[in-house]
């Protein structure tokens, strides 16, 4: 894919030689957007939908892209050209060109024919001919050809022609094409310089290679006197005189000569450089920030910007985005926060350095003109008032009975406009008021005219809305026979519901909203309308809704190895028992959602030899929900071995379950060599050697025994041995169930030691002692014994005369417990609060109660300590650290106690300080405004704690996209132990 050619590049001064250019631009169609200016797609001849090129981006032979030539007509020819203009293709006559390109055949043809055309499609060749079958074909394969021009091909373009024949009755014909090179084969004769160029030159050197001449632009400032070319690009193995990295003298023209691969075709070249001038232009061309209303308008003539911004813009920190000529500099920089309250001068330095020219930039604000009353409100207004902007009047209405004579309003305006009289003053609305608004720009006024009634007392004794937190559905409010009607779920207390109730405007009701009823049985609401005489009762009935839970809360059969599963989407029940269980006798517990009833019953001998259904109907009687139980048997894992026995033997064999071993012995002169053993294992076990097959038991013999499951394995060691007097005394091992590890055996001291967890009850336990062969031990090995105290046991050896004591001591670990399990003072108001997990305690003492010096009562786990003790007095103003130890006397806790002094506080403002917490009501968020340091506290009217944040200080804002609709109760608790709360609304 290359004209052949060499590269002489500067690298730490040496040089790199590389053979052969492609004379295609872009030859392995990269980056393309849809395409570019080298090549042009779905060119055919002629143009038709069902023969194209298409740019590829899924399949490439190497990169990213590559380009698919298709057609669906029977010899339908598609051509792929490349640009005349940006891309021409240069051939010489009688010079030979390699052409090669990378193929894949995504849709096989009966015949594929794949050429190259040149000299405005004059000449042609083909590249490939043939079927490339993609099953057997599946990759990519390189074509090649040469082509040898007969005339020079200059300037001109190049194109790709495909076709092909279709298989059976389906056209066919798509090929991938990547990587397509034209490449001069060198034959010594080319004395070319291709490319040419200096580090940070102004553009592309310009070749001529018919005049021999190389034309390059440094930039302003550029040393011309020793300049060395950092790339040189030559025909295949050409060489270069002056060399590459050699500095020259380019202020003036230098003559590079270049000798070809034979030695004697030589051709000068000569290299021209010039510098660009500097320029002396020192112009604002372009100023903008984002806030302009308009493009700023730059006079060059009297260097002046000027720009305007809309009212109300903050002037003071603008960025502005400035352009100015080539090369210049300016002072102050662009892209800087600047204040443009007064104009600002600038200063630009032309790219020569002395030119320079002050540039005055000025921001102006539009003036406001609007005289609109945006708002006007009043407190005791029933709806909005009615602004209307062409009449220029304000209407509005306030409940019956205000006095319409000290009204104050608050009005919002245009901005920068004044009005008269003043807003927030309390004014007399007994009659029509007139306000004039004036303008910011001083000059525009417009009179308003206000107009304030009073509406008639109301009759209306409505219940307009009646809501409980806890109702599954709107609660109905009849009018006609004033009842209200709703239904809580399943499980509420409906004895302490809050019912939040709107009534007809002006009226009251009793009882009051917001307090807590007992709607156990209907309620009686008494309306008393606006004008004081009329009223109205309304009944009110909650109702509980049936249970409609269906779920099996608990299943368990006491024979179960572990807990059953129980699966709530798929409702199924899975357990198994241990092996040898009888499955048709099983005792199931059942238990249920709360008011359900199960069939079969709970508590029956039930047969679960195959899976069986349970019908669960819920406490409303109308759903239901089958569950199927599955109760398996587990195979049998006991790898042991149950008998062994030898004709010979003298006395029963030893099997060892926990060391997996049996020793037997035979009598004296048994020959060991040839023993017949029959041997019994747990059931459904198999054991290898077989039970009646001859061994030698000269030496130990090892039996693997596999259990049922045929996965759990054990190897046991059988060791038979001669019987000789034996005279040993020795207990060889001692164990109880729950020892934290296998007890101590001193053979010198004869002793015994076993350590077991705190708490542990050694009164009652059965020992498993091993002792020496042939030995016995009184008491004897699993008797229930009495191993709180140091028990004293005695083995007697097998020749019945020796006999040895043994100190056996079963010892308790020490307590580590750390906790304060009861805290209490004689002032509390209620039992304290224990945190096991963060290890604190906060108690309540009755109102007026002088915190420093209480006495606490303590008690902390069995054997620990506490510091400082038990009915010490100490101050707790504020924490107090309490530190337990527990009865192991390494392991500590230190627990902080809180002794709050009870108050009654109610909502609203403290006397002493106005605590600012809006908006209220609020729906998006509430800011409190704090001035000093508090912990916050929002609850709903049922006590649920809804946010919380300690050692707040300073403004708050907490977000309530979280929370429901309702009133909840703000709890300032101030750090001096004073409290404040609001009531909030959120809506």
């Amino acid at each position: 894919m290359k004209r052949t050619f060499t590269i002489l590049l500067t690298i730490s001064c040496l040089s790199l030689v590389v053979s052969g250019q492609n004379l295609v631009q872009n030859p392995s169609f990269e980056n393309l957007p849809s395409w570019d200016e080298h090549w042009f797609l779905s060119l055919t001849t002629p143009s038709t939908a069902t023969a194209v090129a298409t740019h590829v981006t899924s399949d490439a032979h190497d990169g990213s892209t590559s380009v698919e030539l298709s057609n669906t007509l029977d010899k339908q020819w598609t051509y792929f050209y490349t640009d005349v203009v940006s891309a021409p293709i240069l051939l010489k006559a009688n010079r030979s060109y390699e052409v090669r390109g990378w193929i894949r055949s995504v849709e096989e043809g009966k015949k594929v024919e794949l050429s190259i055309f040149w000299n405005g499609s004059n000449s042609s060749q083909v590249i490939y001919d043939a079927n490339p079958d993609p099953v057997t074909n599946p990759d990519w394969f390189m074509v090649e050809t040469i082509i040898t021009p007969t005339a020079d091909f200059n300037d001109g373009y190049l194109s790709l022609g495909f076709q092909n024949d279709k298989v059976d009755v389906n056209p066919a014909g798509r090929l991938l094409i990547d990587d397509f090179s034209v490449t001069l084969i060198p034959d010594g004769t080319d004395a070319d310089i291709w490319a040419f160029s200096f580090p940070g030159q102004v553009l592309p050197e310009i070749i001529d290679p018919v005049l021999g001449t190389i034309d390059i632009e440094m930039p302003f400032g550029t040393n011309l006197s020793a300049l060395a070319p950092d790339i040189i690009v030559l025909s295949d193995g050409a060489s270069i005189s002056p060399g590459i990295g050699e500095p020259q003298n380019f202020n003036i023209p230098v003559v590079y000569s270049v000798t070809a691969l034979d030695g004697s075709t030589t051709h000068n070249w000569t290299v021209r450089v010039t510098v660009t001038p500097p320029s002396s232009a020192s112009a604002i061309t372009a100023f903008s920030v984002p806030e302009l209303l308009a493009p700023a308008t730059i006079n060059g003539g009297v260097q002046l910007v000027l720009g305007r911004v809309p009212y109300g813009t903050d002037v003071t920190t603008l960025v502005p985005n400035i352009e100015i000529s080539p090369g210049a500099s300016i002072d102050p920089a662009p892209g800087v926060a600047t204040d443009f309250t007064n104009p600002v001068t600038y200063i630009v330095v032309a790219e020569d350095g002395s030119t320079f020219q002050d540039w005055v930039v000025a921001i102006l604000l539009e003036p406001n003109i609007e005289t609109d009353i945006i708002s006007f409100d009043i407190p005791e207004l029933l709806v909005p008032a009615t602004i209307d902007n062409s009449l220029h009047t304000v209407v509005g209405s306030v409940p019956f009975g205000t006095d319409l004579s000290t009204l104050v309003p608050s009005i919002g305006l245009s901005g920068g406009a004044t009005i008269n009289p003043l807003s927030d003053v309390a004014t007399d609305f007994s009659s029509t008021v007139t306000y004039t608004v004036t303008a910011d720009d001083g000059t525009t006024t417009q009179d308003w005219t206000v107009t304030i009634t009073a509406g008639p007392a109301s009759t209306e004794t409505d219940i307009t809305l009646f809501s409980i937190p806890e109702l599954s559905s709107a609660a109905i409010i009849d009018n006609a026979m004033h009842t209200i009607a709703g239904t809580v779920p399943y499980g509420t207390d409906v004895r302490t519901l809050i019912p939040t109730i709107e009534v007809s405007v002006g009226a009251s009701i009793s009882p009051a909203s917001d307090v807590a009823q007992d709607f156990s049985s209907a309620l009686t609401y008494l309306v008393r309308a606006q004008d004081g005489s009329t009223t109205q009762n309304w009944t009110v009935n909650i109702h509980i809704l049936p249970n409609t839970a269906t779920e099996i809360t608990s299943f368990n059969i006491p024979e179960l190895v572990s807990a059953a599963t129980i699966n709530n989407v798929l409702h199924t029940i899975s357990g198994m028992v241990p092996y040898r269980t009888d499955l048709t006798t099983l005792v199931p517990t059942i238990e249920l959602s709360p008011g359900a009833t199960i069939n079969p019953l709970s508590g029956a001998a039930t047969d679960f030899s195959s899976p069986l259904t349970y019908t669960v109907t819920a406490e409303d009687g109308i759903s239901f929900m089958d569950w199927e139980v599955s109760i398996t048997v587990a195979p049998n894992t006991e790898t042991d071995i149950t008998g062994f026995s030898l004709a010979e033997q003298t006395a029963p064999c030893t099997i060892d379950p926990v060391a997996h071993t049996i020793s037997i012995e035979v009598g004296s002169g048994t020959n060991l060599g040839f023993l017949t053993p029959i041997i019994s294992v747990s059931e459904g076990a198999t054991i290898d050697p077989l039970s009646g097959v001859s061994r030698d038991f000269t030496l130990g013999i090892p039996y693997t025994v596999t259990a049922e499951d045929g996965i759990t394995a054990q190897v046991w060691t059988v060791t038979v041995t001669l019987a000789p007097a034996n005279t040993e005394t020795d207990i060889t091992s001692f164990s109880i169930p729950q020892l934290l590890s296998p007890a101590v055996i001193d053979n010198t001291l004869h002793t015994v030691v076993g350590t077991v967890a705190y708490g542990i009850d050694l009164s009652a336990r059965v020992p498993t002692i091993a002792i020496s062969r042939g030995a016995t031990i009184d008491p004897a090995s699993g008797v229930l014994t009495d191993l709180s105290s140091p028990v004293t046991y005695t083995v007697t050896a097998e020749d019945g005369s020796t006999a040895q004591d043994w100190l056996i001591t079963i010892e308790t670990l020490p307590n580590t417990e750390t906790d304060i399990t009861e805290f209490s003072l004689a002032e509390e108001t209620g039992a304290a609060t224990i945190n096991l997990t963060d290890h604190s305690i906060e108690i309540e003492v009755v109102s007026g109660t002088d915190r420093n010096s209480l006495v606490p009562t303590i008690s902390v786990s069995p054997g620990a300590t506490v510091d400082p003790a038990d009915g010490v007095s100490r101050d707790f103003t504020s924490g107090v650290d309490y530190l337990v130890t527990a009865e192991d006397g390494v392991s500590t806790q230190i627990w902080k106690v809180s002794v709050s002094v009870q108050r009654t506080v109610g909502i609203g403002t403290s006397s002493a300080e106005s605590i600012k917490v809006y908006p209220n009501p609020a729906s998006e968020y509430v800011h409190i405004e704090l001035t000093r340091e508090a912990h916050i506290r929002m609850h709903d009217l049922m006590g649920k704690l809804c946010y919380s944040k300690d050692h707040a200080n300073g403004d708050q804002n907490i977000m309530l996209s979280e929370f429901k609709e309702g009133i909840y109760i703000v709890s300032l608790h101030m750090e001096d132990g004073s409290l404040q709360q609001r009531k909030l609304i959120i809506r």
